[in-house]
């Protein structure tokens, strides 16, 4: 799954970072804080984007047939912890999922899986926005590893 997030807050990094040489230490800072977001999407609902769709009935009699959880997408702790920063550059950075299945969760699909927003933006794959939240944090992890930087 991969999805171009193009926002205000990127031309703002970009002027913040201008002065710097190799800006890649920001992009892993932005990086960790949107993979944070979406694995703490998975406890903290006040994180997500919106809220998730409740499980149905016949999913949740499933699960406690099968002695699973009843908690939304954790079956297997695989997609939560599968979100990470795939590469970070002096001018961009990849926060991705090796799950397949991210995705469908992601957005939804055609045939009735509700969209269940783990990563921390709204729109769609080609109109992505970081939510308020997600720009405040990253902002604030931008502005913590140019300070770094800085000494």
């Amino acid at each position: 799954m991969q999805i171009l997030i193009k926002d205000p807050v990127t031309a703002a990094l970009d002027q913040v970072g201008a002065k710097i040489r190799d800006r890649t230490p920001i992009a892993e800072a932005v990086g960790l804080t949107v993979s944070s977001l979406a694995a703490r999407s998975f406890n903290d609902p006040s994180v997500r984007a919106s809220p998730w769709a409740p499980l149905k009935p016949a999913t949740l009699r499933e699960k406690i047939a099968a002695g699973q959880s009843t908690a939304i997408l954790k079956r297997s702790t695989l997609l939560f912890r599968s979100w990470r920063v795939i590469e970070a550059t002096a001018d961009r950075v990849r926060v991705g999922s090796d799950r397949f299945y991210a995705i469908f969760h992601q957005f939804g699909t055609k045939r009735g899986l509700p969209a269940r927003p783990m990563l921390p933006i709204t729109g769609g794959v080609d109109n992505a926005r970081l939510t308020d939240l997600a720009v405040r944090r990253v902002v604030d992890a931008a502005r913590a590893a140019l300070a770094a930087l800085l000494g």
